[in-house]
């Protein structure tokens, strides 16, 4: 059974109570390391079902020069799935249900820093006009297959791949 949370109801962030907030988390104070000083980051794979299938929102960098799905850093005062929705809100204004870890993986980041990215799939419920970075990004909702075929950053590759077989599996029951 997979554990789900549903960021409408839980009462960690501003947000989730129903208030506005307008202003991203920043600087490093408060992440979480693993105990080998391992950067552990949560994101998630946005999407929503149509008629015509399962559509993955991506949104681009804050280059704007690659499609990503929302990820960052995880906090001390929260879990994976609260960091990967509050992520999602922040940097693409959604807000949903958390599902399923589709994909976990270790990183070299910038300057060689280690890190160990947790994805999860968030099914959107809504979908904001005002959050924190909307300024800094675009976002685009595309069918699966192309969304996964746009970002090709690893890791989040493969996040959407697994989503793209879950959702191909439930069609086929």
């Amino acid at each position: 059974m997979t554990d789900v949370l549903d960021v409408r109801a839980s009462s960690h962030a501003a947000f989730h109570k129903g208030t506005k907030q307008l202003a991203a988390r920043v600087g490093r104070e408060h992440q979480r390391y693993d105990t080998d000083g391992t950067r552990l980051v949560a994101g998630c794979v946005p999407y929503r079902m149509t008629h015509t299938g399962c559509e993955v929102l991506l949104i681009t960098n804050r280059k704007q020069t690659h499609w990503i799905i929302p990820k960052g850093g995880w906090e001390t005062d929260e879990s994976a799935t609260e960091a990967a929705a509050r992520e999602s809100y922040e940097e693409a204004g959604v807000v949903g249900e958390v599902g399923a870890l589709l994909y976990q993986f270790d990183h070299v980041g910038k300057k060689g820093a280690k890190q160990e990215h947790h994805y999860y799939a968030l099914r959107v419920d809504q979908m904001l006009e005002v959050f924190p970075e909307a300024s800094q990004r675009q976002r685009q909702w595309l069918p699966i297959a192309e969304a996964q075929a746009l970002c090709a950053r690893k890791g989040m590759h493969e996040a959407i791949g697994v989503l793209r077989q879950l959702k191909a599996s439930e069609t086929t029951l």
